[in-house]
């Protein structure tokens, strides 16, 4: 298969108008797997007649040493899949039902370099009825931390969330009654949209870099008030900003960053009691 160098949706979302094989299955360019691994999980979609089946994975550098060991809990219930957070979000510790992801139309969002896997799980799950997991950490991330870092930093990495959550929020706009998924929508939003700024705001400081507070504040605002009749509506979500119960622990022994975060959390929360 041969396609222009446009990004990674766009030859996966060439790959899937390819595909011919009961389920789809997906691995990053600097990744590996476990040589049993499609066959492992397979053999529990067949045997379950499950829509997706999820492994665990292991981080590893560019040597193949282990960094970080993910180990999927098993989950039988669908929302609660979409509700899990980090482990959700990836594409490629997974197989999916193509049956399922032709017929709903389900791709990749093209335009951003990061959120993707978030979006496309989310959407093949909104159609799933059975989905499970096998503990074993069967696929290799492999993680360049030059790259990583650089990325990281940028305020594109998240614009580029945006998008993702977008094409989200769109997806449920027209398949879905107003208030389906609304709860998982939020959740997701939530660990993404709020904590993901706040995340490279921490990096940043602790890489001493210089930071544009203004810009993270803009974009979580906008994004608040373009999306918020799933965000909760009727002022639901904001309460939850007022209230100050989404913290990231990590930082919460950096002062610095929690300081900042504390201003930034008062500006938002102020800006937002003007229109509630």
């Amino acid at each position: 298969v041969e396609i222009e160098n446009s990004g990674c949706s766009a030859a996966r979302n060439k790959g899937i108008r390819m595909a011919r094989g009961q389920y789809l299955g997906f691995v990053d360019s600097d990744d590996y797997v476990d040589k049993d691994m499609y066959k492992k999980l397979y053999s529990k979609a067949f045997l379950e007649n499950l829509d997706i089946v999820s492994c665990g994975f292991e981080r590893v550098d560019l040597k193949g040493r282990v960094l970080l060991k993910m180990h999927m809990v098993p989950v039988n219930d669908v929302r609660e899949f979409i509700m899990e957070g980090d482990m959700f979000g990836y594409s490629w510790n997974k197989i999916f039902r193509r049956e399922i992801i032709e017929k709903n139309k389900i791709t990749f969002p093209q335009g951003t370099h990061m959120g993707e896997d978030m979006a496309f799980v989310f959407k093949a799950a909104s159609f799933s009825m059975r989905v499970s997991a096998l503990e074993e950490n069967l696929y290799k991330y492999s993680v360049n931390e030059d790259q990583v870092t650089n990325n990281y930093h940028k305020v594109e990495t998240i614009k580029d969330i945006y998008i993702a959550l977008e094409d989200i929020y769109i997806f449920l706009k027209k398949n879905f009654k107003d208030g389906d998924f609304q709860k998982e929508y939020t959740s997701t939003f939530i660990q993404r949209g709020i904590r993901g700024p706040f995340n490279i705001l921490g990096k940043n400081i602790l890489d001493r870099r210089s930071i544009d507070i203004g810009k993270h504040e803009t974009l979580i605002l906008e994004n608040i008030r373009k999306m918020e009749d799933y965000l909760g509506g009727e002022g639901n979500y904001r309460k939850a900003v007022l209230e100050g119960r989404r913290k990231v622990t990590f930082y919460r022994s950096f002062p610095q960053i929690v300081s900042i975060w504390h201003k930034l959390k008062l500006s938002i929360a102020s800006k937002l009691r003007r229109s509630l």
